[in-house]
């Protein structure tokens, strides 16, 4: 704001009240309007951030339930879904390993560990 003040100043003093208030203004207009137009594009660039972030959290995964496979939304598994893994997929929740061989999970993200950690069907229970 000091900039702007200084400016329109400045230009009322060398060139007088009556040029100056033009040079003056439109140089305090120009810099609001900037000023405007950059604030409006960062909050729509914004929200676009927003609505990529939502739709990357909303994984669909394969389940079994009541003997059917379905593809739902990691945020709708409930106690009793079977989540077949495939080679790559993300866990999307903590469960129970039934069968399966050489299953390594990288719980990087959640533990903030860069060791791989080998589960085996003895363990009860494994996080996601």
């Amino acid at each position: 704001m000091l900039p702007i003040v200084l400016g329109l100043s400045h230009y009322l003093v060398v060139a007088g009240p009556k040029e100056g208030w033009y040079d003056g203004g439109s140089i305090t207009f120009a810099v609001f309007l900037v000023i405007f137009v950059t604030a409006t594009s960062d909050y729509r660039q914004s929200l676009r951030f927003q609505n990529l972030n939502e739709e990357k959290r909303n994984i669909q995964v394969e389940v079994i339930r009541d003997g059917r496979r379905e593809k739902i939304s990691i945020y709708e598994i409930v106690v009793g879904d079977v989540v077949p893994l495939r080679i790559g997929d993300q866990v999307p929740a903590d469960g129970s390993l039934d069968s399966g061989h050489s299953l390594a999970i990288d719980e990087s993200s959640m533990t903030g560990e860069s060791k791989i950690v080998n589960k085996k069907s003895k363990d009860t229970f494994f996080d996601g």
